[in-house]
């Protein structure tokens, strides 16, 4: 049988930096590449990243995009115009695996409705169309059902199997003899999904470590490993997905706010309780794979998940975690033997799956983490001081405007409401006081107001709001807003809305020379 050459398109596991990127995708990469090795035995491989410019590797038979949410709704980034670059690729075969969508709202008691609703949204969003780039794949997985159901809009087949995250694993040795100390796999408080919970993240892990000190943090980036640093918690890192998953393999149970902490645990038995953000947490649900799901939007959820044991075991046998990946790989497998097959003109009959082997855990003290305490709040916040000037140059505008740190001009186009928006910062949590100058000139009626709003999150949480007018003399006027709000928590970043309650005259100027923050006391 001829040797075939496999280029695999997935995400940097470093940046250019050096520092540690989410290892996760790297987890779903090793899930791909041993479905691959499974359906077409050895092969050559050869590694491409979609966060680079794409080139054709010589002489591949089959390029493969290895998952990651693709499916948003969401104006098209650099990583998914990438994607559908490579479907338009003159390759023999293209595969993309595990493709995943991604929302919030996925907990309700209809999944279904809410897939749908999602694809909707995503139909009506500018710049879907891309999707439609997706028929030029030979075959195209989805790792959940809403993933099929918004491309089935767009004309796209594809087939919903369980996530490769799930198949990283499978050839994993077990060892008879593993930990009872609980792992607590990470997800530090810069990330994006902290804009839709009510709650203490940084509090939740101090808990969590004051409570059981045997506890095992796992760091699956450089922002958490900052953020157990700075919170003085003693943690382990990974530079490579394969000695996770064997590091993986030692333990019993697992707290997870990751998704791909979760599911190579529960592919290996681990009693897994996962802390649920978005849809990817019923990743397992959508195909019967059972694990403990909390979802996560207040400190009650937080409080439930520190009480999550045995008595809520819902983990499910070595038989029926067997049954169930050999079941699910099998159609991965006859899905790309059939493709390869047909156009390739091979033949698979004689083939076996080729398990991975593999070394066993490493010790906890050979992966510790070093980072330094002192970084992570510090590239958290914006500023950690009492009272300071928030640069204007982190405001933005939809109209004509010029901006440096100490100033930003706004030229109206007389058709837009909202004036400026920004600065999009973080700051601690607790009670503040905002102060805004803003000075008006070649205003055209004869009073004038204006809206400075203050809200946080997506969908955004309005915290505080103040309106402000003033009789325009001579065209031209002065406004100074004071504003008292409280942050609920101290990640989530917060926004500052300028607008008037109908278009201003063309050409009406709009100078902000002053934006300060002031702490007070709670």
């Amino acid at each position: 049988m001829k040797r075939l050459k496999v280029v695999y398109f997935t995400l940097k596991q470093h940046g250019d930096d050096g520092k540690l990127k989410n290892i996760g995708d790297r987890v779903i990469f090793l899930g791909v590449r041993n479905i691959m090795r499974c359906a077409l035995g050895p092969h050559d491989e050869e590694i491409c990243f979609l966060d680079d410019d794409i080139t054709i590797p010589k002489d591949v038979d089959i390029a493969v995009i290895c998952g990651m949410p693709q499916i948003l709704n969401a104006k098209p980034e650099e990583i998914l115009n990438s994607i559908a670059k490579v479907a338009s690729m003159p390759i023999p075969i293209k595969l993309n695996l595990g493709a995943g969508s991604f929302y919030f709202d996925a907990f309700g008691p209809d999944r279904k409705a809410a897939d749908m609703a999602f694809a909707d949204r995503v139909v009506s969003n500018h710049g879907a169309a891309i999707y439609r780039e997706y028929n030029g794949f030979d075959a195209i997985t989805c790792r959940d059902h809403a993933g099929a159901l918004t491309l089935e809009k767009f004309g796209v087949t594809a087939r919903a199997l369980p996530c490769p995250g799930f198949f990283s694993t499978m050839f994993e040795p077990r060892p008879l003899l593993r930990s009872g100390r609980e792992l607590v796999s990470s997800l530090n408080g810069t990330a994006s999904f902290w804009n839709t919970v009510r709650a203490d993240v940084h509090n939740f892990y101090r808990s969590l470590w004051e409570a059981d000190n045997t506890r095992v943090f796992i760091s699956h980036d450089y922002e958490d490993s900052t953020m157990l640093a700075d919170l003085g918690i003693p943690f382990v890192e990974f530079n490579d997905a394969e000695d996770f998953v064997r590091f993986l393999a030692g333990f019993d149970r697992i707290l997870s706010l990751r998704v791909h902490g979760a599911l190579p645990s529960w592919t290996l038995g681990l009693d897994v309780t996962l802390l649920g953000l978005d849809r990817r947490a019923l990743l397992g649900e959508d195909f019967g794979a059972k694990m403990r799901v909390i979802p996560l939007r207040s400190e009650a959820d937080m409080s439930l998940a520190l009480s999550a044991g045995g008595a809520l075991d819902e983990r499910q046998d070595e038989k029926f975690r067997q049954d169930w990946l050999l079941r699910n790989l099998s159609e991965y497998v006859d899905l790309i033997r059939l493709m390869v097959g047909r156009k390739l003109g091979i033949d698979f009959s004689g083939l076996e799956n080729d398990p991975l082997g593999g070394l066993h855990q490493r010790k906890i003290d050979a992966v510790r983490g070093t980072t330094a305490s002192g970084l992570y709040f510090s590239e958290l916040f914006v500023s950690c001081d009492p009272e300071f000037e928030i640069p204007l140059s982190k405001m933005r505008s939809n109209h004509h405007h010029e901006k440096t740190d100490d100033k930003l001009i706004v030229v109206a186009n007389g058709k837009l409401t909202t004036l400026a928006f920004g600065p999009y910062i973080r700051i601690p949590a607790g009670h503040w006081r905002l102060m805004m100058t803003v000075a008006a000139s070649n205003i055209m009626s004869e009073q004038l107001a204006l809206t400075l709003t203050v809200s946080k999150g997506i969908p955004g949480l309005q915290i505080a709001r103040k309106s402000e007018k003033q009789i325009v003399p001579d065209h031209q006027c002065e406004m100074t807003f004071d504003i008292r709000f409280e942050n609920p928590s101290a990640t989530g970043d917060l926004e500052f809305v300028l607008s008037s309650p109908q278009a201003t005259n063309p050409d009406a100027k709009f100078t902000i020379t002053k934006s300060f923050l002031q702490r007070e006391p709670n």
